[in-house]
């Protein structure tokens, strides 16, 4: 029997209800789409395949998994970190901690870094994360927006 996941139930019930309301299915496809592009994180499967180490080496002794815990708490209550930093990846084994991901400052790089040095129990840190590039001003403007008004000829 094939398993489900909430993906697959989250698209049955967009189907579903389609159908229920009679909306195309290529409108659904769209706004499964749209939904999908907003909410997902990016994709680190590139990345993860040039090597080092990934989450799912994480140690599965009590150890680690408390060193790792015990970081993700620090890194999620700080208020002053970005977005990104929240997310970064926290991966113990053998009780050498490896940062890995993107962060928007040199500061949030070594914060995170000073919190996991800081954990009892940790011998190493490896830091990898990086500095995330911040996007242009203006590069996620629409095309509409960059039309401008055609002057009009007044008499």
């Amino acid at each position: 029997m094939a398993s489900w996941n909430r993906r697959d139930a989250g698209n049955l019930l967009l189907a579903l209800a389609a159908l229920a309301l009679g909306v195309p299915r290529a409108l659904t496809a769209q706004v499964r789409d749209t939904t999908r592009a907003a909410g997902v994180a990016p994709d680190n499967t590139k990345k993860n395949k040039e090597g080092g180490i990934t989450a799912q080496q994480q140690g599965g002794d009590s150890a680690d998994r408390r060193i790792t815990r015990q970081i993700r708490q620090g890194v999620v209550k700080n208020r002053a970190l970005s977005g990104y930093a929240h997310n970064v990846k926290i991966i113990t084994v053998n009780d050498v901690v490896t940062l890995r991901g993107p962060v928007r400052t040199e500061n949030e790089k070594a914060s995170i870094e000073t919190m996991a040095r800081a954990v009892r129990g940790v011998s190493q840190v490896v830091n990898e994360l990086t500095i995330a590039a911040r996007k242009p001003k203006g590069a996620a403007k629409s095309p509409q927006s960059e039309k401008r008004p055609t002057p009009r000829n007044t008499p």
